[in-house]
């Protein structure tokens, strides 16, 4: 297995940890971003090394610091990739949790029936006692089988 190949393995790894990660233990965006910037800094820094030939005087394998800051930046990658693809509710739905809301949707989905549930994808045309009209997709689930 070549150089190449083994760096490409050690980047995939890293991605799917890093969106394992963020899904199952919701890891920090910030430390993320940290990890990232300063991963990109030391690669950086020991390509430099690389290039000019520090590591050969030494005879320290560059390795030993390429791939674990291979890994890194592509772990905070995967990780900030899996936090921003998760859509963030309005501020106004947000401030609605907990409280009896009444609201005009549309159905933009056929509904997906299920065993016990059904689907429903409803796009928000107005909330009840608000002036402004809304274009925001929510996610119903109904009981299939009246209970």
């Amino acid at each position: 297995m070549g150089r190449s190949n083994t760096l490409f393995y050690i980047a995939c790894a890293g991605f799917i940890l890093g969106i394992i990660d963020f899904d199952l233990f919701n890891f920090p965006i910030s430390i993320s971003i940290a990890i990232a910037l300063s991963s990109a800094v030391l690669l950086s820094v020991v390509l430099v090394l690389v290039r000019i030939g520090w590591f050969e005087k030494r005879k320290i394998s560059s390795q030993i610091i390429i791939w674990p800051t291979i890994f890194l930046l592509s772990f905070s990658l995967g990780v900030i990739r899996f936090a921003y693809s998760i859509p963030s509710p309005s501020p106004i739905l947000r401030s609605m949790v907990d409280t009896t809301t009444n609201l005009i949707v549309v159905i933009d989905k056929e509904p997906d029936v299920r065993d016990f549930y059904t689907q429903y994808v409803a796009r928000i045309k107005k909330i009840e006692n608000a002036n402004e009209y809304y274009s925001e997709k929510v996610l119903l689930l109904a009981d299939s089988y009246p209970i």
